[in-house]
């Protein structure tokens, strides 16, 4: 993202607004973006739009997401530890998939499988193709290691994404595990 930034603004001025891990701040970049081809990362996508809840309103509000990203000419980047688990219908929007093949901390870069995808609008299937250069296939493709700073803003920002996380999945087992002890409760006095 740092490097499309700098490309398209001639700037690294990647703010935490660029990066995001919940819909409510997604809705809140597109709808205050000021210029076309701003970057926005949504981190976790398997999490946020996952296959087993795709007609959840999460996935539908996804959807229009996805649609007025691309009246405003946002570049939108997902990130998926499992793409396979993110909702079919976000899957059929995306033009391209990298899948990180190995890291090389010494080196600092990331070797990743560059893939062109093309939905098929009548079957929902997703092909894959290789990107040309040259005339030639492209089968890796080289990225370096971010900024310090974006490293230290993302990590910051997953430890707060994970606490709320925890903390919502926290109350809603005491919640599950009262209304049990309540039912149970109830069951005995009658």
């Amino acid at each position: 993202m740092e490097l499309l930034y700098k490309k398209q603004f001639n700037s690294k001025n990647i703010t935490k607004r660029h990066i995001v891990d919940d819909i409510a701040d997604a809705f809140h970049f597109v709808r205050t973006v000021k210029r076309a081809g701003e970057p926005l990362t949504i981190e976790e996508m398997s999490v946020l739009a996952g296959s087993r809840r795709s007609m959840s309103s999460d996935n539908v509000s996804f959807n229009y997401l996805l649609d007025t990203c691309r009246k405003k000419q946002v570049v939108l980047l997902m990130n998926a530890p499992h793409p396979k688990f993110i909702d079919s219908h976000i899957k059929a929007l995306c033009h391209v998939q990298l899948e990180c093949l190995k890291i090389k901390k010494r080196e600092k870069i990331v070797i990743v499988k560059p893939m062109k995808l093309q939905t098929n609008m009548e079957t929902a299937k997703i092909y894959r193709h290789r990107f040309q250069e040259d005339g030639r296939e492209v089968h890796r493709s080289f990225f370096g290691k971010p900024s310090k700073e974006l490293i230290e803003m993302y990590e910051k920002r997953k430890d707060i994404f994970m606490d709320e996380l925890y903390e919502i999945m926290e109350a809603k087992a005491k919640k599950k595990k009262e209304k049990v002890l309540i039912e149970k409760t109830n069951a005995i006095q009658n």
